[in-house]
């Protein structure tokens, strides 16, 4: 786990070092035990290392033994060891035991279709000197972030939008579009952010740049939802065949993502999701593990730590566990939107930063539980989608958004200034799911949905905030659940196998009851609960009211008078605490951006 940058100039003019210094110098939280530098004519490439595999000889940027190719590269290639075995039967020589000389090795040998053969999660830039061009790859399910701008003659890139706004601050233009877009969902999707210049390499795509400035866009891996029905002569697969592969596949991602130099830990918060991960951790890993949870307060409602204690006793793990106070919570906030490089509103980025921070001190991995929501059907409003299937029409799908739903069209037009309102900030996707009656209808609206939240809301929330959070503390976390041959099969399996109008998760529920005490599976989903409402109701009023309210600078963007009406309402009892964290959070991220 690591942090990249890197710049291609456009004019024929050679790459300055000091500009990718500069940008290094920005994510040093995403590798403080080494960096480097590669400049070659028109490319700049900067490396940040956090060492988890080959601790002596796997600094980057690295070359490749024909000199044609140097690499910087973000993340883990799980199934390096076989990758790497059967590179050597074909001759090529290595000098290291790194997973970052097997992405080498399949370049030299088999070009970018290579790239297809990496089973991990990654973010990487490759510079081929011979044919003069750069290449920015991204794992399929997104979970390692790559930010690029064409600004100024240069094509810049780098893990971090803040490292490209710090050589080129000209990208920092707000896109409208985007605004609408987080005040709508919470977060900003797709290839867009919150700067007009600044786009994301897509999951599962590379970027092919050459020096004269042309970008060609490849996507390398496409997910089909499953329909609702075998083809022709085919056969439904039965729940029991399907828990039987899903066991397989789950213990085979597991034990992939265990492959380390270093101890590795598991975010533990005795649900359903992590534990289930745990147990399979436990039965291979060749070390102790060691386990974290965190708790508000111990007499707090919403800690639930006891459950996470009790898995520990269970599999024999090395359990630590924290419990923080409200300040305790509330003094890492403007640390952690600081270092925010776009406004994001899920409450989850606190506790989330609580314990990577926590497990740092500790370990430099860990393995966590995100992704089965949106692989299994793990929230209420897939029972919606579960009955639409057995509706004759689909006329009520289009009311039903994917992921949350922040200010609903009304309000997000009572909220911004008329120049800033745009009516429909949707992704073209959901332009087309919501519609277009023949977009993934046929795959049935449990799995379509399922499908649009595993390419956005887990993409561009979830995941992001992990990422963010994760590197913020120098802690690189694994999700095993998005291993994407686990991730293809459970797509291609009928949506009622994993949702009815009773039951969520149905699927990996059979899964876990041979591997989890009762009490653990049989729990009702809970997640990451932040008492905000409270909050803004006490230790954070008057920080609202300064941030927000008295700032004239925000009549920019929002209609003050009617958040002061809102705000009003949730003090005297009404609940308006996703609407105003999202404007809270918003306006303390433009402060620290100008700042």
């Amino acid at each position: 786990m690591c942090g990249i940058t890197g710049i291609l100039t456009l004019d024929g003019s050679p790459a300055k070092r000091e500009t990718v210094e500069k940008m290094n110098g920005t994510i040093a939280h995403r590798g403080p035990d080494g960096h480097g530098f590669f400049v070659d004519g028109p490319v700049g490439l900067g490396h940040r290392r956090l060492s988890i595999i080959d601790l002596e000889s796997g600094s980057q940027p690295m070359r490749s033994a024909n000199g044609q190719a140097t690499l910087v590269f973000n993340g883990e290639i799980y199934n390096y060891p076989t990758l790497r075995e059967d590179l050597l039967k074909k001759g090529y020589p290595f000098q290291t035991h790194s997973d970052t000389e097997c992405i080498l090795a399949l370049y030299q040998l088999e070009g970018e279709e290579g790239f297809k053969k990496l089973s991990g999660m990654f973010a990487f830039a490759l510079w081929d000197s011979r044919q003069q061009r750069l290449l920015l790859v991204r794992d399929r399910a997104g979970m390692k972030p790559l930010y690029f701008a064409n600004v100024r003659g240069h094509f810049v890139f780098a893990s971090e939008i803040k490292a490209i706004r710090a050589a080129f601050p000209e990208v920092e233009e707000i896109d409208r579009s985007a605004v609408n877009f987080y005040f709508s969902r919470q977060y900003i999707g797709g290839e867009t952010t919150i700067f007009q210049k600044v786009k994301k390499v897509k999951p599962g795509t590379w970027l092919d740049v050459r020096p004269e400035g042309q970008i060609r866009e490849t996507p390398y891996w496409q997910l089909t939802p499953a329909p609702p029905s075998p083809p022709e002569g085919g056969r439904s697969v039965s729940l029991a065949e399907a828990e039987k592969r899903t066991d397989e596949l789950l213990a085979n991602a597991v034990r992939s993502h265990l492959i380390a130099d270093v101890p590795v830990g598991v975010f533990l918060s005795g649900g359903l999701d992590s534990s289930t991960v745990l147990s399979y951790a436990a039965e291979q890993s060749e070390r102790k593990l060691q386990t974290f949870s965190v708790g508000f307060g111990e007499n707090n409602e919403l800690n639930e730590t006891h459950f996470a204690k009790k898995l520990a006793q269970r599999y024999g793990t090395e359990h630590h566990e924290i419990h923080v106070t409200e300040p305790e919570v509330l003094d890492c906030l403007p640390h952690i939107i600081r270092h925010m490089d776009q406004p994001l509103a899920d409450y989850a980025v606190l506790p989330t930063y609580v314990m990577s921070r926590f497990a740092a001190q500790h370990v430099k991995v860990v393995l966590s539980g995100e992704g089965a929501d949106e692989l299994f059907g793990g929230y209420k409003r897939y029972h919606a989608y579960a009955l639409f299937d057995r509706l004759p029409f689909s006329g009520f799908f289009k009311n039903w958004l994917p992921g949350p739903s922040v200010f609903k069209p009304n309000d997000r037009k009572r909220l911004l200034n008329p120049d800033v309102f745009i009516e429909t900030p949707l992704l073209p996707q959901e332009q087309q799911l919501l519609f277009d009656k023949n977009y993934f209808v046929p795959a049935g609206h449990v799995n379509s949905m399922l499908y649009t939240d595993l390419h956005n809301w887990l993409v561009d929330d979830l995941l992001m905030k992990v990422d963010k959070m994760g590197m913020l503390a120098s802690l690189e976390a694994r999700i095993p659940f998005l291993d994407h041959t686990l991730v293809e099969y459970v797509a291609s399996l009928d949506g009622r196998l994993k949702v009815s109008l009773k039951a969520k998760k149905i699927l990996l529920r059979r899964v876990a009851t041979k591997r989890l005490p009762p009490e653990i599976f049989n729990r009702p989903k809970h997640g990451f609960t932040v008492p905000v409402g409270d909050w803004l109701r006490g230790a954070l009023r008057e920080t609202f009211e300064e941030v927000v309210l008295n700032d004239p600078s925000n009549a920019a963007w929002f209609d003050l008078d009617f958040l002061k009406k809102l705000f009003a309402e949730h003090l005297q009892g009404k609940n308006h605490r996703l609407q105003l964290w999202a404007v809270l959070v918003f306006c303390w991220w433009g402060r620290n951006r100008v700042s």
